[in-house]
């Protein structure tokens, strides 16, 4: 009985630091939830026994992880807390989690091109975190010819020179119905028109 009893507490004592040693580990580059983890899906053991997380941004991309895997500078820098804005440690079980960093944009994202939806008329789901992490980062909607695309702006960066490329810099802001594609089509008609009243007053 007594052996019994104690298998079971050498057993329950393993659990718990299993547990309690666990850190969020994904990278939004394969993933574009772990821009903001819901719940503790991306939850992992650390070697070590310790939760020791931390979660940073390279290039754009989040990763989130165990302490362990950065080398010793890196380490530093986020432990000395040089820029919260892309890189941050904490001590405790998935510690990691939530949107990071707090601060970025959510937009919304429909493209015709891959989607049977019309992206044309006003959106009314749920935006999400930019894929890629900017500063001061903006919502778009353009189109792209006979298709209507709503993305961030750091997934085209050559919004500014388009015309039919509009942008905005709040939550969602990209999801009122866009008019670019009557506007196009009014002033072809009017080229048009145009061109055949030329035409005429030649012959």
């Amino acid at each position: 009985m007594i052996k019994t009893t104690l298998y079971l507490l050498i057993g329950i004592a393993f659990l718990f630091c299993n547990v309690e040693s666990q850190c969020l580990q994904c990278t939004s580059e394969n993933n574009g939830d772990c821009n903001n983890p819901n719940g503790n899906g991306y939850s992992r053991g650390c070697e070590g026994g310790t939760a020791h997380c931390y979660v940073r941004v390279v290039d754009g991309r989040v990763i989130r992880g165990c302490q362990k895997d950065l080398s010793t500078e890196v380490l530093s820098h986020c432990s000395q807390n040089e820029d919260e804005a892309t890189c941050r440690t904490c001590n405790s079980t998935n510690c990691n989690g939530g949107l990071f960093p707090p601060h970025r944009i959510f937009c919304h994202h429909c493209d015709e091109r891959k989607e049977d939806g019309n992206c044309t008329q006003k959106i009314e789901g749920t935006p999400f975190p930019c894929r890629t992490y900017q500063a001061n980062d903006q919502c778009i909607v353009r189109q792209h010819g006979d298709h209507v695309i709503r993305e961030c702006l750091s997934d085209y960066e050559d919004c500014s020179k388009e015309k039919s490329c509009q942008k905005c810099d709040s939550h969602g802001c990209n999801n009122e119905e866009y008019k670019g594609t009557g506007t196009t089509v009014t002033f072809s008609m009017l080229v048009i028109a145009g061109c055949l009243l030329m035409t005429n007053a030649f012959y």
